[in-house]
């Protein structure tokens, strides 16, 4: 597994691009998605990712909370990142950090290290 490929998911365009670049900048391969169903797609032809940064609220018949449950059920080595601007839906698992839109670009790179054990 590609330990410095991030999917980031996102169906706000400029905030899908801004994250993105943020993590390309840091070092990261990043691939996007703009729903939990792109998203899935993608998983299936870049196989090395080993973080999903997803939002909460998305279009579709799944959102990011049903995004990572499906993730945890179907490779639990994924590491997840929720992003969202409504920390009133924050996840209740312990597991999935959660960072607050807007966030500080330097929190989310240090919260991407931390999931992938990537060094500085």
């Amino acid at each position: 597994m590609n330990s410095t490929s991030v999917l980031v998911v996102d169906d706000e365009l400029l905030v899908r691009i801004n994250t993105a670049d943020i993590l390309r900048e840091a070092g990261f391969e990043v691939t996007e998605a703009s729903d939990a169903s792109s998203a899935l797609a993608a998983l299936e032809t870049a196989p090395g990712i080993g973080l999903v940064c997803t939002d909460l609220e998305m279009p579709g018949s799944l959102d990011g909370a049903g995004l990572i449950r499906r993730l945890q059920a179907l490779n639990p080595e994924i590491q997840t990142i929720v992003i969202s601007g409504s920390p009133e839906r924050q996840p209740q698992a312990p597991s999935v950090p959660f960072l607050p839109k807007p966030f500080a670009s330097s929190r989310l790179v240090e919260m991407a290290r931390e999931r992938l054990q990537t060094p500085q």
